[in-house]
Formats: structure tokens, C-alpha cells, sequence
């Protein structure tokens, strides 16, 4: 079924041609593009727009996917114009907490989704859900994955743990990865990984390793008193670690047995164009709500890492003003 929103596109490369295909399976028909570098594949379009000035009409929506540097500015401009009333901004969020703060002043009147999209699939839904219903409230989250990137993956890392783990983090120990790896997006990228741990308030922890001295794809473990839920996501592997019933009243450091292990069914297989259309469903549904102040704490986390390491010692959080306006390497 054709779908006759207006919607824009800014910024046309990888991330803004998964947009493109993901708006075209959903039916939308009328999606302009912008991009101030654009390629000949893009020049030949006819819903190409060759500068900002240009932009006249009013959108149902702006996906705005250019690099992060930059980025909010773009964003203030397109409120300003009062272009749209619904705004998708690609992870993650900025590159600096001064940055960031400038888009809560616009929220009553614009709708903005970071597309962190993990927590909108059924397939976290229904953990979550799970845990809940079983009163299992999880206190760690550990992230495992090789040269993701903080400012690339480690975003989308950070804001599933706080997702599950609902508390707010009160500190930061990191050391960012120096193997200085070439980074497969392009050289313009610099966003090492790196190691460490955080403490949130609750006792919950999340533990985390985004090195590039290490191999096999990404992989989650979120922990609480009972259950260890272990989640492959690339190869739609999600299983869950039981504590027998009759164990339940056994210490934690009980541990001379066979956990119950049970493979939990997938219902959002990895698919990254679908998870787009996900988050684009999303800004357009009655029940909406942003993830803006999640991820305002994501950019803190990120930024908290970095600092953390250049000082080589634990960072509280939040942090102090006079870190508000520290950039972290991610372009």
C-alpha cells in the first residue's frame, strides 16, 4: 500500500540507503534526499535536493543520518524551519553532552527517536517481559564484541544495558582500546573501543569489552539472582540459564550444579533493514514515547569513558559542567 507522507532523508551514505529501502518496503513513495557530498548514484535521482536552501515543503518526517559531527546543528535548523514534527536522529546521539542538551529544548514539539532500536523488537520485549513476570530483576549486564566502536556500537550496547537495567549510573572505569585498528566505515571514523566497567546505582553493574584484540561477533549476557539469559544476536540465538526451583533457597555461591538450559524463540530475526522499519513505525505510533533521555545518558557514558581513561582513574556520573563540553572521537 503507497504511503503519501512527505519524508527526507539527510545524509545518503550506508546508514541513509538502509533509511531509503526500509521507508520504500513500508510504502512511503514521496522521500526526498539531501546530501551535501552526494555521490553520482545520487545525483541521478530525481527526488535528489542539491542544497538546504531548497528544502521549501513541510515533512511528515526527517531522518537525519549524516556523521555525528554536526549533526544537531543540522537538527536546530530543521526546528527552527519548522520543517517537520517528527525527527528519526541517528545513533549516537552527539558527540558531546552540551550538544546533546540543545535538542530537549524542542521535544514538546517535535517527536525525536534515537535509532537505538533494540528495545522496540519483540525479541527484547518478550525478555524483559519474561524477567518481570518471574520477578527476576537483573542486576548485570556484559558486553562482549570485538572493535565495536563506544561511539558506534557501544551506543547501541550501552542503551540496551540501561533499557534492562533501569538505574542510572553513578561510575565509570575504562581503558579505550590503543591498537589503533583501521576502521572498516573509512578512515574519516575514529571511534577506538575499549574496556571497562560501570557502576549504576542499585548494586547493577554492567561489564563491558569492545576491544579489537578479540574475534567472534558480539554477544550480550544479562544476569540477575536466578536466571542468565545469553543473547547471539547475528545468529538469532537467545537462551536462558535456569537455577532448578529446588535451588532457589541455595546461596549464590552454591554452585555445584547443572543449570536448566532453554533456547527462547526468535521472533525479529537480524535483519537490519527490518529493524529500521521498526524504529520508523515507531515515531508514527499513538502510543509514542522518546528514548531522547536514555540516550542523553548513553552520550554521558560514552564521553565518561573516554575521560576516564585519559585520567587513567574511575569518573563519576553525571558529569560536571566542566565536562559538558568535551568532544569524544567519533566523526
Amino acid at each position: 500500500m503507497k504511503n503519501k507522507k512527505n519524508v527526507l532523508i539527510i545524509g545518503y551514505g550506508g546508514m541513509g540507503r538502509r533509511y531509503y529501502k526500509s521507508l520504500k518496503n513500508l510504502g512511503f513513495r514521496n522521500i526526498d534526499i539531501y546530501d551535501k557530498k552526494p555521490s553520482e548514484e545520487l545525483l541521478k535521482k530525481k527526488n535528489f535536493i542539491s542544497n538546504f536552501k531548497y528544502i521549501k515543503k513541510k515533512y511528515d518526517l526527517v531522518c537525519l543520518v549524516t556523521n555525528t559531527i554536526g549533526r544537531i546543528k543540522l537538527f536546530e535548523k530543521i526546528a527552527k524551519l519548522k520543517l517537520t514534527r517528527r525527527v528519526i536522529l541517528e545513533k549516537p546521539l552527539s558527540c558531546s553532552m552540551n550538544e546533546a542538551l540543545k535538542v530537549k529544548q524542542y521535544l514538546n514539539k517535535i517527536r525525536v527517536l534515537v535509532n537505538s532500536y533494540r528495545p522496540y523488537l519483540q525479541n527484547y520485549k518478550s525478555i524483559k517481559n519474561l524477567m518481570n513476570k518471574k520477578k527476576e530483576m537483573p542486576v548485570s549486564f556484559t558486553i562482549l564484541s570485538p572493535s565495536a566502536g563506544l561511539g558506534n556500537m557501544g551506543s547501541v550496547f550501552f542503551d540496551i544495558a540501561l533499557y534492562f537495567l533501569e538505574s542510572d549510573p553513578k561510575k565509570v572505569n575504562c581503558t579505550i582500546d590503543s591498537t589503533s585498528l583501521k576502521n572498516p566505515r573509512g578512515d574519516q571514523f575514529k571511534d577506538p573501543g575499549g574496556f571497562g566497567v560501570i557502576e549504576l546505582k542499585k548494586k547493577k553493574r554492567i561489564i563491558f569489552d569492545t576491544c579489537s584484540d578479540t574475534s567472534i561477533p558480539y554477544r550480550m549476557i544479562i544476569r540477575s539472582k536466578n536466571l542468565e539469559i545469553w543473547i547471539d544476536e547475528i545468529n538469532n540465538n537467545f537462551f536462558i540459564y535456569k537455577k532448578p526451583n529446588h535451588l532457589r533457597d541455595k546461596p549464590n555461591n552454591y554452585y555445584l550444579y547443572k543449570p536448566i538450559k532453554t533456547k527462547i524463540t526468535v521472533k525479529n530475526k537480524y535483519n537490519p533493514i527490518n529493524f529500521t522499519e521498526t524504529t520508523i513505525s515507531k515515531i508514527f505510533s499513538k502510543k509514542f514515547e522518546t528514548n531522547y533521555f536514555r540516550s542523553l545518558k548513553v552520550i554521558e557514558l560514552i564521553i565518561g569513558c573516554h575521560i576516564s581513561s585519559k585520567q587513567n582513574r574511575p569518573i563519576d556520573l553525571p558529569l560536571k559542567k566542566e565536562h559538558f563540553t568535551k568532544f569524544f572521537p567519533f566523526a
